[in-house]
């Protein structure tokens, strides 16, 4: 809902509820700066709760506020109503959802991505000019070829002189289909994680490509061509964009994190570590499903020995390790268990964090929505960026 721009326009909903109970009420809102302030009303049952509207920076910045908690009794058709008591500038607010949450507590087993909608839409991808909260096709000024490409999304806040963060993503491989419904194309364009981690605004986005050894195209499984797996072309096209998106578009090279999920996950080390270069052109990482070094994989170098001498140059930064979390309520990840043990053995200098992200699925979707492990990956990343934690209910 937006261009809320007439106080007297309302909004309605029809809830029905199969039990009695207390619920929150959340609302994902933004507001464009110097616009905030705006008294709002929701009425639901026989609740009503005034609402300050929260000024986010932009109307397109989207952030989880609580609004209060309402009591409904069950097996009836409730009417969810907002409306505006009092318009303090041009326009009131822009709301991408409204949430229900019972007080009861979390739920006790793990979620599927298929029992929650998004509240993170990636930007569509356009081959337009780059633009604040635009997500655009890029080649780097002198590419190796035309069918080689990496795709950068600027925030809703971007502006020519600013400096921003810069989340740099691998994606996974594809194509990909579990039997629980997850996929993945393998492909830069597909990648979720970085997208969700990041929002909307305070970050660039970096799709970073895997190429075949002779550069001449984006490639969806591993890195470089069968059976060798050149990393070659793959590293040399990382470091030119990560260089292209500080140089030309703001992002700060003090400030770059590597995001990745299964392959990406485990190329956050087997490329990211590869060479002295490479490894100091980022500050920390975000490991989500897979850790170089537990296995071995079709790559040159995918040895637990070789993993081990990678770890050599991570020089104390730090890294957030993420798995998907296990069907039984409370029981601990394998994966992660596994993981710790493994830096323990190679005695790896760095700050490592481990969290699980409470869904079940090997699929970045995940990050696309609202959750503990999310909020704390957020919380994770403001702090090893430097950067005030984002203020949000959910």
């Amino acid at each position: 809902m937006g261009y809320w721009v007439n106080a007297a326009d309302t909004a309605r909903w029809f809830v029905s509820t199969e039990t009695a109970g207390a619920w929150e009420v959340h609302v994902l809102q933004g507001c464009g700066s110097g616009q905030g302030g705006s008294r709002v009303r929701f009425t639901l049952g026989e609740a009503t709760l005034a609402y300050d509207v929260v000024e986010t920076g932009h109307f397109q910045n989207f952030r989880w506020h609580r609004v209060g908690t309402v009591e409904l009794p069950q097996g009836e058709r409730h009417v969810l109503e907002v409306a505006c008591l009092e318009k303090r500038r041009a326009a009131v607010m822009d709301i991408r959802q409204i949430r229900l949450v019972p007080t009861s507590g979390p739920r006790e087993t793990p979620l599927t991505i298929s029992d929650t909608e998004p509240d993170v839409l990636v930007p569509p991808l356009t081959s337009a000019a780059a633009a604040a909260g635009r997500r655009v096709l890029m080649r780097l000024p002198e590419p190796p070829s035309q069918h080689v490409y990496h795709t950068v999304s600027l925030p809703t806040d971007w502006r020519p002189d600013g400096r921003f963060p810069v989340l740099a993503e691998w994606a996974g491989n594809g194509p990909f289909r579990s039997a629980a419904g997850d996929t993945n194309s393998g492909r830069v364009e597909d990648a979720a994680l970085a997208q969700g981690l990041a929002g909307t605004d305070g970050a660039i986005v970096l799709g970073l490509p895997y190429l075949d050894n002779a550069s001449d195209q984006n490639v969806s499984m591993w890195w470089g061509t069968p059976p060798s797996h050149d990393a070659a072309a793959t590293l040399a096209y990382a470091k030119a964009a990560i260089r292209d998106v500080c140089g030309r578009w703001g992002g700060d090279a003090e400030r770059v994190v590597l995001v990745g999920f299964s392959r990406g996950s485990i190329a956050c080390n087997a490329l990211g570590l590869a060479d002295d270069e490479i490894a100091g052109l980022w500050q920390a990482a975000v490991c989500f499903s897979h850790y170089d070094g537990l296995r071995s994989w079709p790559f040159a170098g995918s040895s637990a020995a070789a993993a081990r001498e990678r770890l050599g140059r991570l020089h104390g930064k730090p890294q957030l390790i993420m798995t998907e979390s296990v069907g039984e309520p409370g029981a601990a990840s394998p994966a992660l268990a596994a993981t710790r043990a493994f830096l323990a053995a190679a005695a790896a200098d760095g700050d490592f964090r481990f969290l699980e992200t409470g869904f079940l699925n090997h699929d970045d979707d995940w990050a696309l929505r609202p959750g503990p492990a999310r909020r704390e990956a957020r919380r994770w990343l403001s702090e090893v960026l430097g950067q005030p934690p984002r203020e949000e209910s959910l």
